[in-house]
């Protein structure tokens, strides 16, 4: 029971927990009252889902019946690691002027709108200019009809740093990849295909491929979304630069076998992203993506139970352009 009223007091609004309620009025065998009136309203969707997978659908809600009136929802598209998010419906039948799906380039309406539909023509592919779109659904009080039904899908970030240093230990089937600079004296082991892709590629004394391995050095860059530093002068340390001082960043122990302490001090409150990458270009993991923190030190745990074995780099990036990269060895 939601709610016993008598008397002259107006009730306040009743909201179900599930798609039905139930009224029932009653009064006794004597003194009667001008009676009661109410307006009811229902909706197949409320609130805002947030969809972090790298592809998946989304609908009105409805499944195969019409939609209900008085919808107001909304879907935040923000899968991990995402550079742009791609949006296509398979279906598209609203009360023309008056339901509408609303797409947005970023996580809250005040982003740039994208596309505004209503009607029955079948909205063409919407793309982001980032890592999130936002997807708003609203229907009026009368008219419904079959509803909306649409795919996603999404590109990943690729951090692409200007320098890679590859260690002297033995390089399994893998694709490594800078913009700029790329400098090894590494090994490549027997029975793998190892890629080396870089503007300039430099094989320094050391450097062989075992027998039976299939190695190729291609020149060619990627696209760098991180600022440019001279790739030259970082190449022996593995693109880590030099003290910043507005930005401290520490990692212990390192090596590490399961977890590692990470540590930041900021001279300022900035909006920073903290986040791995791999030798092949792909972000692993945000820690921190896009959100303001304040001046003073940070603490971050980093769990490598679910990450493989080798080289790492963490990134900590600030709104005002600042960068420092660490490396990280996961034993």
């Amino acid at each position: 029971m939601l709610g016993a009223f008598t008397g002259t007091s107006l009730p306040g609004q009743i909201t179900s927990t599930g798609g039905e309620l139930l009224v029932v009025f009653t009064s006794d065998g004597s003194t009667e009252s001008s009676g009661w009136s109410a307006d009811y309203r229902s909706g197949y969707c409320s609130g805002q889902s947030t969809e972090t997978a790298a592809s998946g659908s989304i609908e009105d809600g409805s499944g195969g019946n019409d939609y209900g009136p008085n919808a107001s929802c909304s879907w935040l598209l923000t899968p991990t690691g995402a550079s742009t998010v791609t949006l296509e419906f398979t279906a598209f039948s609203l009360e023309n002027g008056n339901d509408s799906v609303k797409v947005y380039d970023g996580a809250t309406t005040g982003s740039t709108l994208l596309g505004a539909f209503t009607g029955t023509s079948l909205p063409g592919q919407i793309t982001s200019t980032g890592g999130e779109l936002l997807v708003v659904f609203t229907s009026d009080g009368s008219t419904e009809s079959s509803g909306w039904s649409a795919n996603y899908s999404s590109t990943e970030v690729v951090f692409c740093p200007d320098s890679l240093w590859i260690a002297d230990t033995p390089m399994d089937s893998d694709t490594f990849q800078a913009s700029a600079y790329l400098e090894s004296d590494g090994v490549v082991s027997a029975d793998s295909q190892v890629v080396f892709l870089a503007d300039i590629i430099v094989l320094t004394p050391g450097f062989h491929a075992q027998e039976g391995s299939d190695f190729h050095a291609i020149p060619v860059g990627c696209v760098d979304l991180l600022p440019g530093i001279d790739a030259r002068a970082v190449a022996e340390n593995l693109h880590e630069e030099t003290d910043n001082e507005e930005i401290r960043l520490e990692c212990y122990p390192n090596p590490f076998s399961e977890q590692t302490n990470i540590i930041i001090q900021l001279d300022q409150d900035l909006t920073i992203d903290l986040f791995v990458a791999d030798f092949s270009g792909r972000v692993s993991r945000y820690l921190v993506r896009g959100e303001l923190r304040r001046k003073g030190e940070h603490r971050f745990t980093l769990d490598g139970n679910d990450m493989k074995s080798g080289f790492y780099v963490l990134v900590i990036s600030t709104s005002d352009g600042q960068r420092k990269v660490k490396k990280l060895v996961l034993l």
